[in-house]
């Protein structure tokens, strides 16, 4: 039986289990256990899985087209969120995937889409996946939402300020006694270079 790996990671995801390599060694290990022919993996970098739109993951978009050109005969995918965080996209890959008489594996859920067993575990796998991606998104802005009221610093660092906290081997340690607002303090020479710039602008003379 012929079968095609799909591997995944988004931008800064190269994380232990999630790695590319990882993801492949195990679509490989699988394949030879059940004797099916790995014909290529189609490799995705640096892309999101929540997109709904098919078109803008091009590993995928590309993996869909070659199903329904019958190039093979099963996808196989280290876990479920490599292939799709999202439930619409599950559900519109899953159709032409059928439509195309190809099964979908996932190796570290166990799912087998061949069977009824394997496709209601698959629904219900992306359900909760995708709620639980809702509901992280909900306590991140609340989290910046109430950084923001406390007048604390969000993102990174502007030029002219530093932080007072410092990691020392993953300790935070608080170098400012007490902790000035916000989290961050003046530099000594950088913050009168952002006061002169302020002033240039405020006086309309940032160009001469």
């Amino acid at each position: 039986m012929r079968s095609v790996g799909y591997s995944r990671v988004s931008t800064g995801d190269q994380v232990e289990g999630y790695s590319l390599d990882a993801q492949e060694r195990m679509i490989r290990e699988r394949c030879e256990s059940e004797g099916m022919e790995l014909t290529r993996i189609n490799r995705e970098e640096g892309v999101s899985a929540h997109n709904d739109d098919i078109e803008k993951r091009p590993e995928f978009s590309r993996l869909m087209k070659d199903a329904e050109d019958g190039l093979f005969e099963v996808v196989i995918c280290h876990t479920l969120d490599r292939f799709s965080r999202s439930l619409l996209v599950l559900l519109q890959a899953k159709k032409r995937l059928e439509e195309a008489g190809v099964d979908l594996v996932f190796i570290v859920e166990n799912i087998d889409d061949s069977t009824p067993q394997g496709k209601l575990a698959l629904s219900m796998n992306v359900m909760m996946s995708e709620h639980a991606s809702a509901t992280l998104g909900i306590h991140t802005r609340k989290g910046i939402s109430q950084r923001a009221r406390e007048g604390r610093l969000l993102g990174s660092i502007p030029f002219g300020y530093m932080n007072c906290w410092r990691r020392d081997r993953g300790e935070k340690i608080r170098i400012c006694i007490p902790e000035h607002p916000g989290g961050v303090h003046p530099v000594k020479g950088e913050a009168e270079v952002v006061r002169q710039v302020f002033e240039r602008y405020a006086t309309g003379t940032v160009n001469s």
